[in-house]
């Protein structure tokens, strides 16, 4: 959730910057949330990709990392969606972007129910920020609150690493849970 952005002089070959762990700059994960069209309600669980080398999680990370009901957290080599996490993920959706691993029709009707009747609509390309409404107001204000706990973190050298695997389900957990509040 920070920037992916040192700013030096333009023309430099080399940029040193600092971090807390080469992991931070280089590790990746998707967090997906689902409003139901009905109730306007966020769904009870937020659903979180994040990178394994291996695309599993080890048997003792299973066993040790954080849980909480609120997350629905699995795991991929990219920290990407994978087309099999896709689909189970289409349990729930509506309403995609035009991304090939959202948008694959026939994945998604060897996967539904037969007495489920369905109509993906798909968002056309490069104007998803523009039209997709978790985009143009959600996701925003979800990032900043994000940010401000991470950056508070960082400013007041708590001791805490907010790439770690743990840190980021808790810190993920308790913005999704204040997200859910009616208020939003």
């Amino acid at each position: 959730m920070r920037p992916g952005r040192t700013l030096h002089l333009a023309g430099a070959k080399h940029v040193l910057a600092i971090c807390q762990s080469e992991n931070s700059m280089t590790h990746s994960y998707t967090v997906m949330m689902t409003i139901s069209p009905g109730t306007r309600k966020f769904l009870p669980q937020l659903w979180i990709t994040l990178q394994e080398d291996k695309g599993v999680f080890g048997p003792i990370v299973a066993r040790t990392m954080f849980k909480a009901d609120n997350l629905y957290v699995t795991a991929s080599a990219s920290g990407k969606m994978t087309k099999k996490l896709c689909l189970e993920w289409y349990r729930c959706i509506l309403l995609a972007d035009s991304w090939r691993t959202y948008s694959d029709q026939e994945a998604v009707l060897e996967f539904k129910p037969e007495e489920l009747e369905y109509e993906m609509i798909t968002i056309p390309p490069k104007v998803t920020g523009d039209i997709q409404p978790l985009d143009r107001l959600f996701f925003r204000m979800y990032k900043d609150f994000f940010r401000k706990i991470s950056s508070f973190i960082i400013l007041h050298s708590l001791p805490l690493q907010v790439h770690h695997r743990d840190v980021i389900h808790k810190m993920h957990s308790l913005v999704y849970q204040q997200f859910q509040s009616p208020r939003f």
